[in-house]
């Protein structure tokens, strides 16, 4: 007789048991589920700025750099300054090819320093972009920004939206100073070519 109570006793700890497991199983799966959609829900990038990439990409990938601006890394280098909203639709990029090389796509402080080994960089608009975009002229960089008025002085490639279709402007004067060639291709897609 003293089984009895054991097998009862036992059979209620496994009920007990199975009852827990179910419901930190079920706890952990909402859990997972969360983590697991949180990412996608804050780095999901608006349609708007993956046109913006686009173009930045198609530029970049219809242009011709110089060998030596490929002599500090391995990779072709995609610089965006940090607390930007379009980094994730920037890092979309990551694992592209342009010129035989994978893209790489970096968050940068907002000096001059930092931008060391990047080939396009993006400019968020904010005050001093187009002095830093001038220091990079030298350096073989395709410097792009949203900001109006970009292209005209010290940048190269000033994209915006009209409606929901991207237009672009570039200044061919500053691509030749930081010495890239923008492709015929590019120049007649362009909305204005800067001279």
């Amino acid at each position: 007789m003293p089984e009895i109570p054991e097998k009862q006793s036992s059979r209620h700890s496994e009920e007990g048991v199975v009852a827990q497991g179910f419901f930190v199983a079920r706890i952990l799966t909402i859990i997972a589920a969360f983590i697991g959609f949180m990412p996608t829900a804050i780095a999901e990038p608006a349609r708007e700025d993956l046109v913006i990439v686009a173009v930045a990409y198609n530029v970049a990938r219809f242009s011709t750099w110089p060998p030596n601006a490929y002599e500090a890394t391995s990779t072709f280098n995609f610089c965006i300054t940090e607390k930007n909203r379009m980094i994730p639709a920037f890092q979309s990029l990551n694992g592209r090819m342009i010129a035989d090389r994978i893209i790489s796509v970096r968050i940068v402080l907002s000096n001059e320093d930092s931008f060391e080994g990047c080939h396009v960089v993006y400019f968020p608009g904010e005050a001093g972009d187009e002095e830093i975009a001038a220091d990079l002229l030298n350096q073989h960089v395709l410097t792009v920004s949203g900001k109006t008025g970009f292209a005209s002085s010290q940048g190269v490639v000033e994209i915006s939206l009209v409606g929901r279709k991207p237009s672009f402007a570039i200044n061919i004067n500053n691509a030749s100073a930081a010495g890239i060639t923008p492709s015929s291709k590019v120049l007649e897609l362009a909305r204005e070519v800067i001279k």
